[in-house]
């Protein structure tokens, strides 16, 4: 979960950058290597998850807030896994039919970016309020990318 968030950072200010001095050369660069970098997270993984084992796995938990409304957890189970390898897998091919479009290139693979750890963290949690709100976050950058 960290290895996803820390290359989801690393990603926007690269990606912003080469936005902002205008090289879209760079943009899928560093698309191309953000989501190899996350595949190659998914994979570790699937390499790390455990069959047999009945409950939730790699658990990762943030408590914000004293009460129980503030107790984030993150973790996964079967299904949830195939669910982020099949999205790390699909990514890379969304980000290859990126270099036909001219016009906000930079922008529409950001939103791409968005939307790929969004998903991620949509099935990565365990908490179905969190599930809810990183799922309905997906409809920002989709309104973006398809309105503009």
């Amino acid at each position: 979960m960290k290895s996803f968030t820390l290359w989801f950072i690393i990603g926007l200010i690269l990606i912003s950058v080469a936005i902002y001095y205008n090289r879209q050369e760079y943009v899928i660069l560093y698309s191309g290597l953000v989501t190899v970098a996350f595949l190659e997270n998914a994979v570790e993984m699937v390499l790390k998850f455990r069959i047999y084992e009945k409950q939730f796995q790699q658990i990762s938990h943030f408590n914000i807030l004293p009460s129980e409304i503030g107790d984030f957890q993150f973790g996964i189970d079967g299904y949830s896994l195939c669910l982020i390898l099949l999205t790390t897998i699909i990514m890379p091919i969304c980000f290859l039919s990126t270099v036909s479009i001219t016009k906000n290139r930079g922008e529409f693979v950001l939103c791409l970016l968005v939307i790929e750890y969004l998903l991620i963290l949509s099935f990565y949690t365990t908490n179905l309020f969190l599930y809810f709100v990183f799922f309905e976050s997906i409809l920002i950058p989709m309104f973006l990318i398809i309105g503009f």
